[in-house]
């Protein structure tokens, strides 16, 4: 699966970079996936770094929240935290990087950090539902179990309630 995911960063990241000395194809090492997984990984990663360091200020946000799905394949959660809040700088009302942002401080084991991450993501889209499922998650590692149900319970009820009484969402969002 990384693999592929990579290869579909290459491709995408190809489209951006006009330059003959780029290989078209992934050096690999067929008899070791992990050290295939490895060599790809740094490809992909220094393609990113050369289109941004050529990239204009509007594109930069698209390249650091790639390269931080570089670093997630690698498990480097703490560099791609950082690239996460470099795309941020850029982009602060962007509910899905909020929540990747979040996704990432969780899976580098920063469950606190996490939930304030997935807040902001609801804050800007507050029916965002990846961000609310993955802040109960978040509270479950922290074990706060009384606000998970509160979480889940709510919004269980606000999409039984939305079936019944359409305007019910707008005044239950406002009060959440």
């Amino acid at each position: 699966m990384e693999l592929d995911a990579l290869e579909v960063l290459k491709q995408w990241i190809m489209s951006y970079l006009n330059d003959d000395s780029i290989p078209l194809e992934f050096k690999t090492a067929p008899n070791n996936p992990i050290e295939d997984l490895t060599i790809r990984t740094k490809q992909v990663e220094e393609l990113i770094q050369k289109a941004l360091s050529n990239a204009a200020t509007t594109n930069e946000a698209t390249f650091h929240n790639a390269l931080s799905l570089v670093y997630n394949i690698k498990g480097d959660y703490n560099q791609a935290v950082e690239e996460v809040k470099l795309a941020l700088q850029y982009n602060p009302k962007n509910y899905v990087l909020w929540n990747r942002l979040g996704a990432t401080l969780a899976n580098g084991k920063r469950a606190a950090e996490a939930v304030a991450a997935y807040r902001e993501a609801l804050k800007i889209c507050p029916n965002y539902t990846r961000a609310r499922c993955n802040l109960g998650i978040a509270c479950i590692h922290l074990q706060n179990y009384k606000y998970v149900c509160f979480i889940y319970l709510c919004y269980s009820f606000l999409f039984f309630a939305l079936k019944f009484w359409p305007n019910f969402k707008f005044q239950f969002i406002q009060i959440f």
